[in-house]
């Protein structure tokens, strides 16, 4: 595709260029044209101007503007068109007026009066042509980019249902299995035990069932989240000087969140944020409003424990869903100071 849209700009910039320097061609152009024919102040004048247009819409303003504010785009992109197009009318006038007396076109003012509306006619039709083959240039790539997105995302669902099928655990099995360790718990009377099997139990049916769109609320990622955390949990006693401290915001919102897009971060946190001989804290938070979403998870650094800066696979992986699920709207930010390391990712619906 890129090799594509490369050979179009190529054929567009030498069609152009033959076109002004043309032999044959009779325009009122033809007044920057030097004894021997050839017009190299013209040439190189025009296709500058032609070059800010087309790049300025095509390049700039189409891609950042027209799928976000359309009303914006078309006042920028005219007025990129008008400003450029005035401009390069004024230069050519100018250089006509000064260079009149060694070119000798200007015998009458009935031919100066044409010659000026020619050349500022000329000027200005050829820049509205570069001024559209830049917007069919400009929603071209949009559509391949669209296009490449799509079936990013359709490879990228394959391979996922693929690695399903092939880790798959039977999920009957695996569920009365749980629900066998649940009824002998509660029978023995080990409340706690029984407490941790229905939680794990929770994470199972919420990863086989009810992740299987490319969003879900906020208030069940975030249930997930609270069970994963209380199983982590498990892992330490009352005397350990472990903290978790958490602030999920509105727990009860319908906010659209790409499902286990956080727990990477989280288990960053257990992974390497946890240290049973020193104090260790980690410290999460959810903000989000109208369309807006910021999470923040930050962890005590230990010296004694390996830290990779969630870097490798992990963070591989995750900016890659990301590119996918959020193209050009999200944001993350990753600090590691002496004693704390924080992740915090910025999301933008819509």
């Amino acid at each position: 595709m890129k090799r594509l849209l490369i050979s179009l700009q190529i054929l567009i910039w030498v069609s152009g260029l033959l076109f002004i320097n043309w032999p044959s061609l009779n325009l009122s152009l033809g007044l920057f044209r030097t004894q021997d024919g050839t017009m190299l102040i013209g040439t190189l004048w025009g296709t500058l101007i032609n070059m800010i247009i087309f790049y300025g819409n095509a390049i700039i303003l189409l891609p950042r503007l027209v799928e976000v504010n359309l009303k914006k785009y078309i006042y920028s992109a005219l007025g990129l068109f008008v400003l450029f197009s005035s401009l390069e009318s004024v230069v050519d006038l100018a250089y006509l007026h000064y260079s009149q007396p060694q070119i000798g076109f200007f015998n009458s003012a009935e031919q100066i009066e044409n010659t000026f509306f020619n050349l500022i006619f000329l000027v200005w039709s050829f820049n509205f042509v570069f001024f559209l083959i830049s917007m069919g240039y400009g929603f071209s790539k949009i559509w391949i980019k669209n296009k490449e997105h799509q079936m990013a995302l359709k490879e990228e669902r394959l391979a996922s249902e693929l690695a399903f099928l092939k880790n798959q655990i039977n999920p009957h099995f695996l569920f009365n299995t749980l629900n066998n360790l649940f009824a002998l718990s509660r029978r023995n009377g080990d409340l706690e035990t029984s407490s941790q099997i229905a939680k794990l139990a929770k994470l199972m049916r919420y990863m086989l069932y009810e992740t299987d769109t490319n969003f879900v609320p906020i208030s069940r990622e975030i249930e997930y989240l609270e069970n994963y955390i209380e199983l982590q949990k498990l892992r330490f006693s009352e005397t350990d000087d472990v903290h978790i401290i958490l602030d999920w915001g509105n727990k009860d919102s319908n906010y659209p969140i790409a499902p286990f897009i956080l727990l990477p971060f989280i288990e960053n946190a257990f992974k390497f944020g946890i240290s049973l001989q020193n104090k260790s804290t980690i410290t999460i938070s959810i903000q989000h409003e109208s369309n807006l979403f910021r999470f923040t998870v930050s962890n005590t650094i230990h010296k004694h424990i390996k830290h990779d800066t969630f870097g490798g696979i992990g963070l591989q992986n995750l900016k890659k869903r990301l590119r996918l699920l959020y193209p050009d709207n999200h944001l993350l930010d990753i600090q590691k100071k002496d004693e704390s390391y924080t992740a915090i990712l910025e999301l933008q619906n819509g």
